[in-house]
């Protein structure tokens, strides 16, 4: 369990941008499309799938607003489907040890929607919500010493939609769905954050007679069976939040709105205007 309690600071404005993009193509782009993408986005590759009926899979990252032009030339004409989308947002921060406390206060309190496991991966010092399945929506979060889109560290949290077909179910069926997305109302219905209560654990448990009364404090109880699932969860990083709604689905009788204390997402939103198209030049990176 994470001892990070304390948020640290936020200290511009949070930024959401299209970190990466994947599509499959019949047939391999002329080498211009190449020198336009490479100039219109961070980078640009291409190497074979494999599909056998797409065999080439083109990989773009950070690409600008003009560089959905050219993706919709290529689709009007080529067979193209958009098989990933990273949706990213950076939260900037003063230092990078802010930024990697940050990513710890985040990993031990954000929670899915949806049941399933219930803790995240590790890798060096980046935080994964699931296994690399395919397909799969995956929340991606670590510490960026310079942020993508400000001069600055940051935590960085990446949404990433992995599969044609849950690509098409989240609404994105061309490029321009793409370049239109409203960012605000994305990570809000996604980006959820919890706050476990071990005290008010301990009270369900004993109040409802799911365990025996030991004598022991609310709090204490509380901790020691929120320990213990997550012990037994067998897992890198267990999340107190997520280990906590699986509790409650165990034992329904645990009323989750009482153990659970929902945290303002206010802080972690970006602009209301922000789109595609308000990724920040690199002649106007803001420094602090």
């Amino acid at each position: 369990m994470f001892i990070q309690n304390k948020r640290p600071d936020i200290v511009a404005d949070p930024r959401s941008f299209i970190d990466t993009l994947a599509l499959l193509s019949d047939i391999k782009p002329s080498n211009q499309f190449f020198l336009d993408m490479r100039s219109l986005s961070h980078s640009c590759v291409a190497f074979r799938s494999l599909d056998c009926r797409l065999k080439y899979k083109i990989c773009i990252h950070r690409p600008r607003p003009k560089a959905f032009d050219v993706l919709n030339d290529l689709a009007s004409k080529r067979n193209v489907m958009i098989n990933e989308v990273h949706v990213a947002l950076d939260l900037p921060v003063e230092s990078f040890e802010e930024a990697t406390n940050l990513v710890e206060w985040l990993g031990s309190r954000i929670v899915k929607r949806w049941p399933g496991k219930h803790r995240f991966r590790t890798h060096r010092s980046t935080l994964y919500s699931a296994a690399r399945s395919w397909p799969s929506n995956q929340i991606t979060i670590y510490p960026n010493v310079r942020s993508k889109v400000y001069c600055g560290s940051a935590a960085h949290i990446e949404w990433r939609i992995k599969g044609a077909q849950l690509v098409r179910r989240m609404g994105i069926n061309n490029f321009d769905d793409i370049r239109n997305i409203d960012y605000v109302a994305f990570w809000t219905k996604r980006l959820l954050l919890e706050e476990a209560q071990p005290e008010k654990l301990g009270q369900e448990l004993r109040t409802k007679n799911i365990v025996k009364s030991t004598g022991r404090a609310d709090l204490h109880l509380g901790s020691a069976y929120l320990r213990a699932y997550m012990y037994q969860s067998n897992c890198d990083i267990p999340v107190p939040a997520m280990a906590m709604r699986a509790m409650s689905r165990k034992w329904p009788r645990i009323n989750k709105k009482k153990v659970l204390r929902p945290i303002d997402m206010t802080p972690f939103l970006p602009r209301p205007n922000d789109s595609a198209q308000s990724i920040i030049s690199l002649d106007k990176l803001k420094v602090f």
